[in-house]
């Protein structure tokens, strides 16, 4: 577990799979930037029996409150280019309620400070659609770079998008004396 101020970090438990999908199967709570896509229970409990969601190139953090009393919600870090030593970072708020809290700031900066510690990486990145502010402020909330855009990367709600590609390197957070605490 990563502990945090306000949140707590860790790995799915076979007890957090019913609230895990009660959370991630609200598509009104996603808000407009995240995928639509929505998981059966099985193909769920499949994934989570394969590696619990978990594995060397690629894993998710549930993201509690303190007290580790409800899930607010999850961070990923999976691989996107193979001869990057790299992750890229993936999270959402499940209860709008929550958001604008920091909670999310709080654990990208613990996972990113826990990836760069314990894997031989270089780079982490966050890409975000240009018109997400709350994904833009959490990225330069955490020392994160923009490094500029990518054009046209999908179509989301009918509509072509592009992507904001921040970065944190791992001299930027060993230079970071924000960091130093986490």
């Amino acid at each position: 577990m990563i502990r945090g101020k306000r949140v707590l970090l860790r790995t799915m438990r076979e007890k957090d799979l019913d609230d895990y999908l009660r959370l991630t199967s609200e598509i009104a709570n996603r808000g407009p930037h995240f995928p639509l896509f929505l998981h059966s229970e099985v193909s769920l409990r499949n994934r989570y029996n394969e590696n619990g969601f978990w594995s060397d190139g690629s894993g998710t953090l549930l993201v509690f409150d303190a007290e580790e009393t409800r899930i607010l919600g999850q961070v990923n870090f999976f691989k996107t280019v193979a001869y990057w030593h790299g992750y890229e970072l993936g999270y959402i708020l499940f209860g709008p309620e929550d958001r604008g809290k920091g909670y999310i700031t709080e654990a990208v900066r613990l996972v990113s400070k826990y990836l760069f510690d314990a894997k031989p990486i270089l780079r982490l990145t966050i890409q975000c659609e240009p018109g997400n502010a709350g994904s833009r402020k959490v990225a330069e909330k955490c020392g994160y770079k923009l490094e500029g855009i990518a054009r046209s990367v999908f179509e989301s709600y009918g509509q072509v998008t592009d992507i904001e590609v921040w970065s944190l390197t791992k001299a930027d957070i060993y230079s970071d004396a924000s960091y130093a605490g986490d």
